[in-house]
């Protein structure tokens, strides 16, 4: 598990700014939803809503000034290839997204978490 210490900034204001702990975030929850599972086709939207309500509640306790949207993919890893591509229209200084990945050895995990400034 991953533990962060955060101080409010003015540049928490700005989306880009937090990117780095915004997937240091998003891959610690995937992780602990996921670290041990093996896919299973009947778990999968499951934890899929358990990591995008887990990223959305530390998102919101570390920069409350943001609206956010985040998208979980999760696929059986058998080799098949996936091409993933988001396009936006935003405020580039304040507004922006993030892609997380997690795998392991049964499953690959997609996560984009997007932040537009309130």
């Amino acid at each position: 598990p991953l533990f962060i210490t955060f101080t409010m900034s003015s540049e928490q204001f700005e989306f880009p700014q937090l990117s780095e702990t915004v997937t240091t975030l998003a891959l610690d929850v995937m992780f602990k939803v996921l670290e041990s599972k093996k896919y299973t086709p009947a778990k999968t939207a499951e934890w899929a809503d358990t990591i995008g309500n887990g990223i959305i509640d530390k998102m919101r306790s570390t920069a409350p000034y943001f609206k956010y949207v985040v998208t979980s993919f999760i696929i059986e890893k058998v080799g098949a290839g996936l091409h993933f591509e988001s396009v936006s229209h935003w405020d580039a200084k304040t507004d922006g997204s993030i892609t997380a990945k997690f795998e392991n050895d049964s499953l690959i995990c997609l996560c984009t978490v997007v932040g537009v400034a309130i």
